[in-house]
């Protein structure tokens, strides 16, 4: 079976040892959603992960968060993404992929880089107040980005430009975001910010890529479907 446009482009690119970038949100997002591809791609070509959202905050918690910790069995948010990390190191070292830890923090534990007026005592009680969105599903699972993460989406272009400019001729990989998280929409729209030539890509039922699928990121966005 021959393969789809985009695949045969990925192995051109690799083969022709261009730089591969591969935004990954958070510490597992790259290695779950795409390890197959790192490992074939890692060793034929120099691929960097690079996972943004890598740090927690310290307490107090919102409720979203108290959840989610626990979960996953621990009360102290730091210690396990200092876990995370280790493990996320680990296994892209058996990968032969580079990584790099951005330091940005989670959208569960982000705060506002300045207090809502008038809020500033109350938030230490009401931990969501001080928060960019101060619950997962209201607000971190909606599917768009917050005004209070201006600074953030630029961080993340920064990222990216500093990682693999576009000069480079490499191939960036990135989230569509379909299931709404905020980080993963960020990760998708600084793709889109950064001047390359996107392509939305679905699988495992990916056929061929019609030429509506592709558009120049600094003229617009696509909207619809895909993974």
């Amino acid at each position: 079976m021959s393969d789809d446009p985009l695949t045969s482009f990925v192995r051109t690119v690799v083969g022709s040892g261009a730089p591969m970038l591969v935004l990954s949100p958070h510490l597992d997002d790259a290695v779950l959603s795409c390890g197959g591809l790192l490992g074939w791609a890692g060793r034929r070509a120099p691929v960097t992960v690079a996972t943004l959202f890598t740090e927690a905050a310290p307490p107090p918690y919102a409720l979203s968060a108290r959840q989610y910790l626990k979960r996953t069995g621990t009360e102290d948010a730091e210690e396990l993404f200092a876990a995370r990390r280790a493990e996320d190191r680990h296994v892209l070292e058996l990968l032969d992929v580079r990584s790099r830890h951005i330091g940005l923090v989670d959208g569960l534990f982000r705060r506002l880089p300045r207090p809502r007026a008038g809020t500033e005592r109350l938030a230490r009680l009401v931990p969501e107040l001080a928060l960019v969105y101060p619950t997962y599903r209201l607000h971190l699972a909606r599917g768009r980005i917050s005004a209070g993460d201006a600074d953030t989406l630029r961080a993340v272009g920064e990222t990216v430009e500093s990682l693999l400019p576009a000069r480079s001729g490499g191939v960036l990989l990135a989230p569509l975001g379909v299931g709404g998280h905020a980080d993963h929409v960020l990760c998708r729209t600084a793709a889109e910010l950064s001047g390359r030539r996107v392509v939305y890509y679905e699988g495992p039922f990916a056929g061929p890529v019609p030429p509506e699928a592709c558009r120049d990121g600094r003229k617009g966005r696509l909207g619809g479907g895909g993974a």
